[in-house]
């Protein structure tokens, strides 16, 4: 532990007050990107995070089955070693699709439940090890254009566990997940027929909006 902190303490130098002081790089805060040219994704970050840690937690706004299906194969992994997780989702804008939901129930190592009645838009993933937290927030929902695609704003800081920006972040996600919904077949039946309204909805507006020929005037009361 002592070892962690003096490195920690180096690496926070580096990265806050002057990027010429020596440290080791895994603990220096990290601005993570999806960048086609470099090849970088904030979806390899994430699956590095998952693979060494002992505990995790995701709050994110938003998820859809392609931002489960990347993740698949690790989360699998982690059920095999018993490695426990949370995940908390949103309702807001009827925008996370039922089937990813169902995925996620297929995990028993981990513990799902959706915000169903706030504007829940927060976007953080936490990964433990030993006395040792990764926190990552930014602007990466659970889709996979988020994670490989589209441009992103993310930051990564590593933190001793009873720090207080992470004890601040675990009692935010903690008081959020208590306060949500566990997700179950009944639910997410419940909750299917208001996502394929609201998906019927906007795939109106779409086919509305591409047909507009001429562009559209503000009327007097506009101007």
């Amino acid at each position: 532990m002592g070892q962690f902190l003096d490195d920690l303490s180096q690496s926070l130098n580096t990265g806050f007050l002057n990027h010429s002081n020596p440290s080791k790089e895994k603990y220096q805060p990290n601005l993570l990107l999806n960048n086609k040219e470099s090849g970088q994704k904030v979806l390899s970050h994430i699956l590095e995070e998952l693979q060494n840690c002992d505990e995790f937690w995701f709050h994110v706004a938003f998820l859809t089955k392609s931002g489960v299906a990347v993740l698949t194969n690790c989360l699998k992994e982690l059920e095999s070693r018993g490695v426990k997780g949370k995940i908390l989702v949103s309702q807001y804008l009827n925008f996370t699709q039922p089937q990813a939901l169902k995925a996620l129930l297929k995990f028993s190592n981990i513990d799902s439940r959706i915000v169903t009645s706030r504007n829940f838009h927060a976007k953080g993933y936490l990964f433990k090890k030993n006395d040792q937290i990764n926190l990552i927030i930014g602007s990466s929902n659970l889709t996979s254009d988020a994670l490989c695609s589209n441009t992103e704003l993310n930051i990564k800081v590593t933190a001793a566990q009873n720090s207080k920006i992470i004890r601040d972040t675990l009692k935010e996600f903690n008081s959020e997940f208590e306060n949500s919904q566990a997700l179950d077949d009944k639910y997410i039946s419940e909750y299917e027929i208001v996502f394929n309204a609201a998906e019927q909805r906007r795939e109106s507006l779409s086919t509305e909006s591409s047909q507009i020929s001429s562009p559209i005037q503000p009327n007097s009361m506009q101007l």
